[in-house]
């Protein structure tokens, strides 16, 4: 196994003891998705892609931790709200997660976390630290609103 596929692992193995933690059902898909797992809780479901970050960045006047949201053979593939519903990247190091709505990452190639940076304005990502509680809603690619409560996605 290498190193990258390691890291990966034993972040999506991290994310399954804090979701454990907060009573969520979660289950696995069998075969290659973009999600990683699926959350449910009261009969709602949420598809989760998660990233790990472990590499550091030292920057003028903070750190810096990056992520490539970049997937497929070719990585030509980006993130859409037709096949996940948050992104869940886990900053290593920091032990920090930042749980954010597909729908503010859509196209992006790479995201940028600023976990200790003095200024708020830094980084859009710091309002989605710890956002367990999935308070952003989830975004319908079809209607282009936004549900503030747990969906019910068809599996």
């Amino acid at each position: 196994m290498d190193g990258a596929r390691l890291k990966g692992d034993i972040g999506e193995a991290q994310f399954l003891v804090e979701a454990l933690k907060l009573n969520f059902s979660i289950l696995k898909p069998w075969s290659d998705k973009r999600y990683d797992f699926v959350l449910e809780k009261d009969g709602k479901f949420i598809r989760i892609q998660i990233k790990s970050c472990h590499t550091i960045q030292k920057m003028p006047k903070c750190t810096r931790y990056s992520c490539n949201l970049q997937g497929g053979y070719y990585g030509d593939r980006l993130i859409s709200c037709k096949e996940i519903d948050y992104l869940v990247a886990y900053i290593v190091p920091e032990n920090i997660w930042y749980i954010i709505p597909s729908k503010y990452i859509e196209g992006m190639k790479c995201l940028h976390f600023y976990p200790n940076s003095k200024n708020p304005s830094t980084s859009f990502t710091e309002q989605f630290r710890n956002n367990w509680s999935f308070k952003y809603g989830i975004y319908d690619c079809k209607s282009g609103e936004i549900n503030t409560s747990m969906p019910n996605i068809p599996l």
